[in-house]
């Protein structure tokens, strides 16, 4: 009796084992499934339950899986050192998945390209960079130019692209300042020649009589007038010897009007030629 106890104990513990070797099989072949679709954690699921069952073959594609997944992780989250790690990991798994070892060459190869273009945009933001730093500034500007278009539409570059616009923005910003100092400069040797330009034609100007004032009063009266609509009819310059000094010239100039005429403006000429315009309220233009 206890022989037969006993045979009917062992019979089910060898029913159970093949029931749980049957429920790991299943469980394996569930996960190989779900990898072959690219069903990552449908897969590692499969193999977790596989695991309970004390599966060897269940461990190993468990270990693969679920290296695969931290590698995928880390290469979104451009952790390039450790999503290199991990994929040379899943490629070294013995009595692994042969296909993700295979996907994960290829990922390999992969993270290889994407450093080297990092790297290549890298180094091209730093070469730009110290562009600017040397003022090479056209130089700068069109190697920004380059980075940009070929950035524009990748998204793992979208930070280098943003990078290239900011510092793109700064060589315009000092491309304009740089530009206005030279129209500044320019307008002012401008100014400085027209002033010399004056003074030597002062120098050779000896004006002796209020006729000889006249036409340098007309030259300071049509850029005092500058816009104004009066044409030349409608002025009238009439000397008095009453304003000259022992520097030149004086008068006033009016205009003409259908029954009177209204004073402008009073002027002084000194004999070099150089014309004091005054108002009645005081106020004094030099020309």
């Amino acid at each position: 009796m206890k022989l037969r106890v006993l045979g009917i104990i062992c019979s089910c513990f060898i029913l159970l084992a093949a029931c749980g070797d049957k429920t790991a099989d299943k469980a394996i072949e569930q996960g190989k499934l779900a990898l072959a679709n690219k069903e990552y954690d449908k897969a590692l699921a499969s193999f977790s339950l596989a695991l309970d069952e004390k599966s060897d073959e269940a461990k190993v594609l468990h270990t693969q899986t679920k290296k695969w997944m931290d590698a995928m992780k880390a290469k979104d989250e451009q952790k390039w050192d450790e999503a290199n790690k991990l994929f040379g990991e899943v490629v070294e798994t013995k009595g692994g998945i042969s296909s993700l070892n295979e996907d994960a060459k290829k990922m390999k190869d992969e993270l290889k390209s994407n450093k080297d273009t990092l790297d290549t945009y890298n180094n091209k933001l730093t070469q730009a960079q110290e562009l600017i730093n040397n003022t090479s500034l056209d130089e700068a500007k069109q190697l920004l130019s380059t980075v940009q278009q070929e950035t524009a539409t990748n998204e793992k570059l979208k930070e280098h692209n943003q990078k290239a616009t900011q510092l793109m923005a700064t060589v315009d910003m000092k491309l304009a300042k740089i530009e206005d100092e030279k129209k500044q400069k320019e307008i002012k040797e401008k100014k400085q020649v027209e002033e010399k330009k004056k003074v030597e034609e002062q120098k050779q100007v000896d004006i002796k009589s209020d006729e000889e004032a006249i036409p340098y009063v007309r030259k300071a009266l049509e850029k005092y007038l500058a816009g104004n609509p009066l044409s030349k009819a409608d002025i009238r310059i009439m000397p008095d010897s009453g304003m000259n000094t022992e520097q030149g010239y004086g008068g006033g100039i009016y205009e003409n009007k259908e029954t009177h005429i209204t004073h402008i403006v009073d002027y002084h000429v000194k004999f070099n030629g150089s014309v004091t315009l005054m108002t009645t309220a005081g106020e004094t233009y030099q020309y």
